[in-house]
């Protein structure tokens, strides 16, 4: 009897794995269609290898989960099943109860994590940065691989930002050695009181870059071309480098040291911006001047640092994208050049969590399905199961509503412990993933409830319909069966 119900079962689990296997090869081109280029070279296409790992999962499953019922056939009464007309029932109630409860709960639990990303998500793409991102358009070059030595390459940054300001809807051009959503800069600084070996952020900007981006000065002034021109160690730190070691006094006058040893005098605070990860403060800041002609010592930028123009446009965009391609080819045809909006920056730090969110939904939807599938099949067993006592109930008098109750009520017992389970353990979840939440707490109480409530609205619509069957047992029938 062991052997006839494992084989049966296994039969079942590789036959799925089949059908998954099947979906393996047509849904990668799809997947591939709807998702942004990642860079990574990745085969999709299944081989050897996941085909026996398809085997082995299939055979594991079909084993493990055919024993319990199979061991459990063994210990059927043979008086009763004989008194039942030769049907030998298998039940396992409590297990089978375990198994909705814990379907339940991993879909839940999926799709709660699958919601704060979302929302999260949704959250950052509208949050204030600090600054307007909007119609600034990024201008990078790479001149390290065509020979050009620090006077020509100043040459050329004094040449290319006098064009670009000359062309009509562009409202004015910054140079910085760290654009916006690219990347980071930490350097050690030392001051006063607070020791050596502080890490801080450090950008290194034309005396436009503040305009350009629309960065508020909140206390003293921002560089002038005199100061990158003289080589002044001036600096303009952020709200939060200001709070952080000058909280007490006016920051303005103050000075620090770099890694290089060379002491910067504070003259201007800007507000502090979110320029590194979206939705989250950079946090101490401190910015140094530079003129695109300036060649100080090595000369600045370094050759080999990379450094894009920051282009404030009008409305015009794409037209404007354009005309600075043709001012970058006119002046060096040969040169590698990338001109494309700011908002594209965010756009691909964003798309780890887009990407993230996308694939987690798909998942828990799927859970979700499988746990409907899951109560639906228990259900209908049980009605079938219970087709004499329903069949008895109703010949006694009892409704169809009071039926229909009973059965969704069993279904919905099951639903709700899982759902409160899954909570918990969702709670547990999401303060691991709060690094990939933007701007949103992981107890989202908003989302707990609206994903709750739709979990327990499928559980209840998967109830409903094997209930609705048991509506409909004719009693006269039922009882002459039995």
């Amino acid at each position: 009897m062991i052997r006839l119900l494992l084989t049966e079962s296994v039969l079942l689990a590789v036959l799925g794995g089949l059908a998954g296997l099947v979906l393996s090869i047509l849904l990668p081109p799809i997947l591939l269609s709807i998702i942004p280029e990642t860079g990574l070279d990745v085969d999709f296409k299944p081989n050897a290898t996941v085909f026996a790992y398809m085997f082995l999962v299939s055979l594991i499953t079909g084993v493990v989960f055919g024993l319990a019922p199979a061991i459990e056939s063994t210990k059927t009464d043979l008086i009763s099943a004989l008194k039942s007309r030769g049907q030998m029932r298998i039940s396992l109630p409590r297990l089978r109860n375990l198994l909705v409860i814990g379907q339940v709960a991993v879909s839940l639990v999926l799709l709660i994590g699958a919601g704060l990303l979302v929302s999260g998500l949704l959250r950052a793409q509208s949050t204030d940065v600090g600054f307007d991102q909007k119609n600034l358009v990024v201008v990078s070059m790479d001149l390290s691989t065509q020979g050009y030595d620090e006077a020509r390459k100043a040459s050329l940054n004094a040449q290319l930002s006098e064009r670009l300001k000359s062309l009509p809807g562009i409202k004015s051009v910054s140079i910085a050695e760290v654009v916006p959503f690219t990347g980071r800069r930490d350097v050690p600084i030392e001051v006063e009181g607070y020791g050596s070996s502080l890490s801080v952020g450090e950008n290194v900007v034309s005396p436009e870059y503040f305009q350009t981006l629309g960065i508020p000065m909140r206390n003293g002034r921002q560089f002038t071309e005199e100061d990158a021109r003289n080589g002044e160690s001036t600096a303009v730190i952020s709200e939060a480098m200001a709070n952080r070691f000058w909280s007490n006094v006016n920051p303005i006058g103050q000075r620090f040291k770099d890694y290089d040893g060379a002491s910067h005098e504070v003259i201007g605070v800007v507000a502090d911006i979110s320029s590194r990860q979206v939705g989250r403060i950079d946090g101490p800041v401190f910015y140094r001047p530079a003129l695109f002609s300036t060649i100080r010592g090595s000369g600045w930028p370094p050759l080999n640092a990379p450094h894009s123009f920051l282009v404030r446009t009008n409305e015009n965009q794409r037209g404007v994208i354009s005309a600075v391609r043709e001012v970058m080819l006119s002046l060096d045809k040969d040169v590698s050049v990338s001109v494309e909006p700011l908002e594209e920056n965010v756009r691909r730090m964003l798309e780890p969590a887009r990407m993230a969110a996308s694939f987690s939904g798909s998942i828990s939807l799927l859970a979700l399905l499988i746990a409907a599938t899951g109560i639906y099949g228990m259900l209908s067993y049980h009605v079938v199961e219970r087709t004499s006592e329903i069949g008895i109930r109703m010949a006694l008098g009892a409704q169809r509503r009071n039926v229909l109750l009973l059965i969704v009520g069993d279904g919905m017992k099951l639903a709700a412990v899982g759902t409160a389970i899954g909570v918990v353990g969702a709670i547990v979840l999401t303060k691991l993933m709060s690094t990939m939440l933007f701007g949103i707490a992981g107890t989202d109480a908003v989302t707990f409830a609206a994903v709750s409530l739709g979990s327990l609205a499928v559980a209840l619509l998967a109830c409903y319909v094997p209930a609705r069957r048991a509506t409909k047992v004719d009693p006269m029938v039922a009882l002459r069966n039995e």
